[in-house]
């Protein structure tokens, strides 16, 4: 059911999403009636047609399926324990994952380097220097594209550290194709991902779609040059409606390469990253910090084991049935990014009920 519900065309991820949302699981949404799922927001008759043409993927997805097993390739399924927590809280997440390599924790400290295919020096040093600064328990995250990506997946190689390339096409191919010994290795201490079947045509389409699950899964990404268009600033914009924290390294001012990332700076859009050793202490990661990059220190955590912000929110929550995103961050004055990583910690200690919308609740007991 999960590859079916994968292949179906029509239904884009927000919705499939919000579908498994409100009937709790796929089984029931699979024998949902057409009456229940047109309650659902957003869905309506043209969707309904799309869900009635499910059937006509079971040969694909039992094909699909024997290919994945022949080459040792498996899935996550949102909703499910091993999906990406931080990608999970997404408006648009994709609904099933295909990865083949090392299976990595839901709640690691995941950080997406990404930058310019086209570097210089100055790019190649810094990102090598922000690899070589971070924890041991991080998981690196790119797109395997040449230039800062690869840089950044190379580093993370070389440090003893997880990595995570994020394809713009299925596991039956590398792209660039230069970059197959690179993949290997990364498959050996990290792994591939992809919302991508095996096969399904890549397009111009495909890297943006890449692009936002790069932006997704980790609360922090870090832009290492770019121009003011681009696969980075996509991911950078990405993050940023997501409410992750972003940051651009700044370069000269008539520099093609870093006139995305000042403008990024400029608009508010990114913070200015300094230095690796800024960076983790920012993050909280040289000084005992909670999992998945939040923003909180041991020092800040309390004895009831919240962060101040994220009791904070928590007492917030405590005095409203439930409370729009945007309500949230008028009423608590936090940033975007202090307000994700409090949200994100809370889910993570099971106190959150994320629902539709963005709209935030606190568990009940």
């Amino acid at each position: 059911m999960q590859i079916m519900f994968g292949l179906t065309v029509g239904i884009g991820p927000a919705l499939r999403r919000d579908l498994l949302v409100a009937f709790g699981s796929l089984e029931a949404l699979w024998h949902s009636s057409p009456s229940e799922r047109l309650q659902v927001k957003g869905y309506n008759p043209k969707a309904e047609a799309a869900w009635q043409q499910r059937g006509q993927y079971q040969a694909q997805a039992a094909s699909e399926l024997a290919w994945m097993k022949g080459h040792q390739i498996n899935t996550m399924f949102w909703g499910q324990p091993d999906y990406p927590t931080c990608l999970s809280h997404c408006s648009d997440p994709p609904t099933l994952l295909y990865y083949r390599g090392k299976k990595i924790s839901p709640d690691a400290r995941f950080i997406s380097i990404v930058g310019t295919r086209n570097n210089s020096h100055y790019g190649k040093r810094e990102t090598e220097k922000l690899v070589a600064a971070l924890p041991k328990n991080a998981v690196v995250v790119s797109g395997l594209a040449t230039g800062i990506d690869q840089i950044a997946h190379q580093a993370a190689l070389e440090a003893g550290l997880d990595t995570i390339a994020v394809l713009a096409h299925g596991l039956e191919k590398i792209y660039p194709t230069v970059h197959r010994p690179l993949a290997i290795q990364i498959m050996q201490q990290g792994a591939l991902w992809t919302e991508n079947h095996s096969f399904n045509k890549m397009g111009a389409f495909s890297f943006p779609r890449r692009n936002r699950i790069v932006a997704g899964m980790s609360p922090v990404t870090v832009v290492i040059e770019s121009d003011t268009e681009g696969g980075s600033m996509i991911t950078a914009n990405d993050a940023f409606g997501y409410g992750h924290s972003v940051y651009a390294l700044p370069g000269r001012v008539y520099d093609s390469k870093s006139k995305g990332t000042n403008d990024l700076i400029q608009i508010n859009r990114a913070q200015l990253y300094t230095s690796p050793e800024w960076l983790m202490t920012e993050l909280g990661w040289n000084s005992g910090a909670t999992t998945n990059g939040t923003l909180f220190s041991g020092a800040e955590m309390e004895t009831g084991g919240r962060s101040a912000l994220a009791d904070k929110i928590y007492l917030t929550l405590l005095q409203n049935e439930k409370m729009h995103i945007d309500q949230l961050l008028h009423q608590s004055q936090l940033t975007h990014a202090q307000l994700a990583g409090a949200l994100l910690e809370l889910e993570l200690m099971g106190c959150l009920q994320a629902m539709p919308g963005q709209w935030y609740a606190l568990q009940q007991a």
